[in-house]
């Protein structure tokens, strides 16, 4: 059975509606989730830099390698000795596009016998 209106304001008091409440965050809600955003960040961004710079070192790896197969193969064909050193023109014939460092160094060629170099340094170097 159903309270009448007089009484049910005084057995029951008035709670604030939620339906009543204006819209939006309050400030500390945002807060805390700027503070979880920020976080995330610091474990993530480290990371991903790593990664990339992993990435880098073993697509320079794998192209200094590329270059000396390519001196290799010149030095054969050519009848050449360890001591010469090709050309960026004469090692396209073995090679499609002349190799770039991912992370911006550049390839120096050098004699057969020596392995190919790139001015980044770091661990970009054949092992």
């Amino acid at each position: 059975m159903p309270l009448p209106d007089n009484l049910k304001d005084t057995i029951m008091p008035r709670f604030h509606n939620p339906l009543n409440r204006t819209r939006g965050f309050t400030m500390i809600e945002i807060m805390i989730v700027v503070l979880i955003i920020g976080i995330l960040c610091s474990i993530a961004v480290p990371l991903w830099m790593g990664a990339r710079e992993n990435t880098y070192t073993k697509s320079c790896v794998s192209q200094l390698r590329q270059i000396q197969s390519a001196k290799e193969a010149w030095a054969i064909e050519c009848q050449m000795d360890d001591s010469s050193v090709p050309t960026w023109d004469q090692l396209l014939q073995y090679i499609k596009t002349q190799p770039q460092c991912p992370a911006g160094g550049q390839y120096t060629i050098g004699a057969v016998v020596d392995d190919p170099i790139c001015s980044y340094g770091n661990d970009h170097q054949i092992d």
